[in-house]
């Protein structure tokens, strides 16, 4: 019952005991007919669509960002009277489509009708379509009844992916090896090197020629099979990431992950993502799968030292390594500079979250991509409303020791870094440094 039906009810009551008390029969006919108003409309509604049910088609179910889809309704009227007027109202979530109903006219019996909208692909996810609802009302207004259906549907808008310029020389695990010819262990896999000690090494791994001769401990560096020949890491920390929606800091992150991502596969790296600890070494996967996990990575509680750490042990290869990152703090840019240390190419895109949510960009990433152009590392940062094509063409032209542009850097430290301590790396490769990828 409506607003309208309640007081209709409630007048004619009024008028029926009037009619009573002072002997008008006029008045109690117009109650009566007041009445039987509303029983017909309860009555128009209950069979208007007790008989009836939808069917739901997205096409295409997978969506490239910026793009849009079209939900098709087919509404099949099942009984042998014609429907009344629908409205029909389909739960989309915030952003994908315009949130009135659509509306339809009456369906004749035993025919169907088809009505269409459209989703708006501008939030990156898997979102789910549905449960519709179907309303119709009598023509005065006077009773509405909805009708559910639990039917949902999905819609996947992967997310945006920027062409990057070339000019990165990408080395693969066997042209980025400093260590001479490759042999296999007795574990089965290759041996792909040299690297500095670290944290968690397994001593038996170290390298005691290269380390007397270096006067620090050294450990050989052996590729798993199938290793990636290219790592992007990616950091989803729930507690770094700032802002909301489409501008929310760790759309950022995902966009830049998938740019990245794409401008390996296309020149044959095999590309593995990874955004939190490994129980075993990553595999390759191709674009279309990447792109697909991509689309649905959400903020999560994970400990991404230890995936560093991983990395740094050379859990994931030595070709190429591309990290996006939150602002490290000084603990996290030292972990950072470990896990890069093994890679023959590696390059590191610093997120500012606090540019993502009104505050303006931070002097922190600033001086953390100081400190890993001090390390020899590839970076720069990326802010909100930052055109990523751009920021791929500075960590091209940055060298060691270089500032990233528009940074404010005067006097300012990362809180913990020294920059005297930190030491870029001894030796780069030399015929294979020369080959860039096309």
């Amino acid at each position: 019952m409506t607003r309208r039906g309640w007081g209709m009810l409630i007048a004619a009551l009024a008028i029926f005991l009037a009619a009573r008390v002072f002997g008008i029969r006029e008045l109690q006919m117009v109650s009566v007919a007041m009445l039987v108003a509303v029983l017909g409309a309860l009555a128009q509604t209950w069979s208007g669509i007790s008989k009836i049910n939808v069917d739901r088609a997205i096409a295409p179910a997978v969506v490239s960002f910026g793009e849009q889809a079209i939900v098709t309704l087919t509404v099949n009227n099942l009984s042998g009277r014609p429907t009344t007027p629908l409205e029909l109202l389909d739960a989309v979530p915030d952003g994908f489509a315009s949130p009135d109903p659509v509306r339809l006219g009456v369906i004749r019996a035993y025919r169907s009708a088809v009505v269409t909208y459209e989703l708006d692909g501008t939030r990156r996810g898997k979102a789910t379509i549905g449960p519709l609802q179907v309303r119709t009302a009598d023509p005065f207004g006077i009773v509405m009844r909805t009708k559910s259906f639990a039917m949902t549907g999905t819609v996947t808008v992967l997310p945006p992916v920027v062409p990057l310029p070339a000019g990165l020389v990408l080395e693969s695990a066997t042209t980025g090896s400093r260590g001479g010819s490759h042999r296999v262990e007795r574990d089965g896999r290759e041996f792909a090197g040299i690297r500095e000690y670290v944290d968690g090494d397994d001593l038996r791994t170290v390298h005691w020629a290269s380390t007397a001769h270096r006067g620090k401990l050294i450990v050989r560096r052996s590729e798993a099979p199938h290793a990636p020949t290219a790592l992007v890491l990616l950091d989803v920390r729930a507690d770094r990431q700032a802002g909301s929606g489409p501008t929310a800091s760790i759309e950022s992150v995902v966009a830049a992950g998938a740019s990245v991502a794409y401008h390996l596969a296309v020149r044959g790296r095999a590309v593995a993502v990874v955004d939190r600890p490994m129980v075993r070494p990553p595999q390759p996967a191709p674009w279309d799968v990447l792109i697909g996990r991509l689309a649905e990575v959400q903020p999560a509680d994970v400990d991404l030292e230890a995936t560093m750490r991983q990395v740094a042990q050379g859990m994931t290869g030595n070709g190429t390594f591309i990290a996006v990152v939150t602002t490290p703090d000084a603990r996290e840019l030292r972990q950072l500079i470990r896990s890069a240390r093994g890679f023959a190419t590696r390059a590191v895109m610093v997120v500012d979250p606090p540019s993502h949510d009104d505050r303006g960009g931070s002097r922190q990433a600033d001086s953390a991509v100081a400190a890993l152009r001090v390390a020899g590392i590839r970076s720069t940062v990326v802010r909100r409303g930052d055109q990523l094509d751009q920021r791929w063409t500075e960590i091209v032209a940055s060298t060691a020791g270089a500032q990233p542009s528009g940074a404010r850097m005067s006097g300012v430290q990362l809180p913990g870094v020294q920059s005297s301590g930190v030491r870029p790396p001894t030796s780069q490769p030399s015929s294979a440094s020369s080959r860039r990828a096309r």
